[in-house]
């Protein structure tokens, strides 16, 4: 039967929902495969001994294994074990360092803080957040009243409920809206019509209160706070999955707070650029990257932690940051986390989630690097490059001020090295490796497909390994259709930028040749476009034309 318009042959309906719960099954008969293999050692401090093939065996696995989950099974159960593990944290771990810290300890430890102390006073020195002047970010996570996933920016703006912030956030607030242009119509908004009494008796009280000067702002200010702002006492507590055995608790945080939170981030970077660790992208080096450039000499060790966000104490970033600085973390930080019906008053600075912990992690652990090494160490987050020789060093003073070592992500003196999601092996050089998820919508499917291709054709893993990713591949590629199907990517950038869009095959041209449908997709394109290809000088002999799924909101049909 054929379509007489285009005279193609007609296809029926494709079940996307058949093709994930496909690729989702055979994901997980992988999985199960891969953890029966007696050969593939856990992933941990062990490959800094084992060859190069031992150590991408045991990555891989490891990413794949730790990662896939089956979407059916209910784990509701890891939302509560996260919480009760953010009390015991509290309670046990930062407590005891709380209580312990001393900024003059006599030991070369405490030597070594002071030495961070006074560096990080001399870099934050004039520190200073700018609320009239500084380009605002706006996130695009929830705010501490869900609005059940609809989080763009309009949806915040148009809806009181998102106006949140906190009593110590609420000068700082007021000062933000009223000089920020499109803040101030969009209150103005919600805030409605306001009578000319009003006015004249609001403004009366404003220079009773002696704002003589600034009037306007005192009127405005009363009306957001009786009108429209939303005062609460912190920051609400979630959860994100971290892998198949637990979720990583999270802050939801009021959403001011969080736009000045990010203003505070975006200082820290300015301040961390000029010491020569920089968070953002400079021309075309990404921070990242270069960390993963790093990571292929020899001399450095690789250093990441347990917990990280959770154990910035708030005492240790009193002692070693200076009171300019403090006094917007201080104020901005949330004073307290809800958990459930319970509101607890945390030790740490904030959890993730917070919109300068990062940043501020990253300066405090940079300081304490710069008392050993300042050349060549480099810091993200919590993931530390830092020469060998002073390793050791560096890690018992972290344990001094909080941070636990994660010992399965930490590699001293050691062939194998990780950081910011590069692998590398002295012997082979970068392995490759991915995080396996489980699928979601079709795009997923696609993306798991490419992950694998890439795996098995970088060349190191071994051939039982191989097998297993190549049987799951061919699975989840019997779940799409040869229009699915697509050339692979001849560079990395390429094969980064078109993970999502099609599925990669060596023969895609030769398969979709052999399915009508796509010979007819072809024809058609070539048709309408003779003249383009023809003033382009393009032989199209071998082009293929893929079917790339997107996804549109209910909301905007």
């Amino acid at each position: 039967m054929t379509n007489k318009r285009t005279d193609r042959p007609t296809l029926s309906k494709f079940d996307f929902k058949s093709a994930i719960n496909k690729a989702n099954n055979a994901l997980l008969t992988c999985k199960a495969g891969l953890q029966q293999l007696d050969h593939v050692q856990p992933f941990g401090s062990n490959l800094r001994n084992l060859s190069h093939v031992d150590a991408a065996n045991s990555l891989v696995v490891n990413r794949f294994v730790s990662k896939m989950y089956d979407p059916e099974v209910n784990n509701s159960g890891l939302r509560d074990a996260a919480f009760a593990a953010y009390i015991s944290y509290e309670e046990t771990h930062l407590k005891t360092v709380s209580n312990r810290f001393n900024l003059w300890e006599s030991s070369s430890v405490g030597l070594h803080v002071r030495k961070a102390r006074a560096l990080l006073h001399r870099w934050f020195s004039d520190f200073e957040v700018d609320l009239q002047n500084d380009p605002l970010e706006f996130t695009s996570g929830e705010s501490f009243i869900s609005q059940s996933g609809d989080t763009l920016l309009l949806a915040k703006l148009s809806n009181r409920e998102h106006w949140t912030t906190t009593e110590a956030c609420l000068p700082d607030t007021l000062r933000l809206i009223y000089g920020c242009v499109s803040l101030k119509r969009a209150a103005k908004e919600l805030i409605g019509h306001v009578s000319r009494r009003e006015r004249i008796e609001l403004y009366a009280l404003a220079h009773k209160q002696g704002y003589e000067s600034e009037p306007g702002f005192y009127v405005f200010s009363i009306l957001l706070q009786e009108r429209l702002l939303i005062v609460v006492d912190g920051a609400r507590g979630s959860t994100v999955p971290k892998n198949v055995e637990k979720d990583r608790f999270i802050n939801v945080e009021a959403t001011f707070p969080m736009i000045l939170q990010r203003l505070v981030a975006r200082g820290i970077k300015k301040v961390l650029r000029k010491c020569g660790n920089f968070l953002s992208p400079i021309d075309k080096l990404d921070p990242q990257a270069l960390h993963g450039l790093l990571i292929s000499r020899s001399s450095m060790a690789t250093i990441d932690f347990s917990n990280a966000s959770d154990s910035v104490l708030l005492r240790v970033v009193k002692a070693l940051f200076p009171p300019n600085f403090l006094r917007y973390v201080c104020n901005y930080r949330s004073q307290a986390v809800q958990l459930g019906s319970k509101w607890v008053e945390p030790l740490k600075l904030s959890s993730m989630g917070n919109g300068f912990t990062f940043e501020t992690m990253t300066a405090m652990l940079y300081a304490i690097c710069c008392t050993y090494d300042r050349s060549t160490s480099r810091v993200y987050g919590d993931d530390v490059i830092i020469p060998n020789s002073c390793a050791n060093a560096f890690i018992k003073t972290c344990s001094y001020i909080g941070f636990e070592t994660n010992l399965k992500k930490t590699f001293v003196n050691s062939k194998f090295r990780e950081s910011c999601g590069k692998f590398y092996h002295d012997d082979f050089g970068y392995l490759l490796s991915y995080d396996i998820h489980p699928c979601k919508s079709f795009q997923d499917v696609i993306i798991n497909h490419n992950k694998l291709y890439d795996i098995i054709h970088h060349g190191n893993v071994d051939y039982i390994v191989k097998s297993h990713l190549l049987r799951c591949m061919k699975e989840i590629r019997q779940a799409a259709r040869a229009s699915h199907i697509g050339p692979v990517p001849l560079s990395e950038t390429l094969r980064k930028k078109n993970l999502s869009l099609y599925m990669w095959d060596r023969n895609a041209r030769r398969k979709q040749l052999a399915n009508s449908h796509c010979r007819a997709n072809y024809a058609l394109l070539v048709d309408k476009s003779k003249s383009f290809v023809a003033d382009m000088q393009w032989d199209i002999s071998s082009y293929c034309v893929c079917t790339i799924p997107f996804y549109v909101s209910r909301l905007s049909k």
